[in-house]
């Protein structure tokens, strides 16, 4: 009942953040949250259902290419608007990103500890680097100074450095808020993993 109860909330969230409220991005990442991190006071909910080791989590962020210079987003998409006010903003591909980053799978650690994100200064940002600090935006659990610190210059910038050129030909950076996309994305990879569970081990579990 709990999970189910968590999945739902999941959905909820992500369909309100997909209506436009980006704020819906902390419950997000509070519910993932509570689904998978294990802290000194309290165990994760699939940790609980003895499931955290054996899933398999949906991957969809581009590889990192360490020879490059360049800057990865990983999780994320520009979608550019052409028209008399164009522009261009970073959002969550969810399923609609390229195909080859789909059909991918990983174990929960390192799906969640990996780097998913190179930024213009070559900093290296994991899943677990963007939710805990949006879930913790929301209040309640402790998060390490330094990711915190981070985060919050992430968030003061332009972290991937991307610009694109109006008509005028004057240089602008990409909009939108880059870590509540990424967690949407997190949370539609959240989604896609549990969904063939609930109908199996999951459902066994909550009877």
């Amino acid at each position: 009942m709990h999970l189910a109860e968590q999945l739902a909330f999941l959905r909820a969230s992500a369909a309100s953040f997909d209506a436009g409220f980006e704020g819906e991005a902390k419950r997000l990442a509070t519910v993932i949250r509570v689904l998978v991190h294990d802290t000194a006071r309290s165990k994760a909910l699939l940790s609980q259902l003895g499931l955290l080791g054996e899933l398999r989590f949906v991957d969809t962020a581009a590889p990192i290419n360490p020879r490059s210079l360049l800057p990865t987003e990983g999780l994320l998409m520009m979608r550019v608007t052409a028209g008399e006010v164009s522009s261009a903003t970073y959002v969550a591909p969810l399923g609609d990103g390229p195909p080859e980053l789909y059909g991918r799978i990983r174990a929960f650690t390192s799906w969640w500890t990996s780097p998913v994100s190179k930024l213009r200064d070559a900093q290296l940002l994991s899943r677990r680097d963007y939710v805990l600090p949006v879930a913790n935006s929301e209040g309640g659990a402790h998060v390490d100074p330094r990711i915190t610190r981070m985060f919050d210059e992430f968030l003061r910038r332009n972290p991937f450095g991307w610009e694109w050129k109006v008509e005028s030909g004057a240089a602008r950076p990409v909009a939108g808020n880059a870590a509540l996309a990424v967690v949407r994305q997190i949370a539609y990879e959240a989604e896609k993993t549990l969904r063939p569970s609930v109908r199996g081990d999951l459902a066994r579990i909550n009877r």
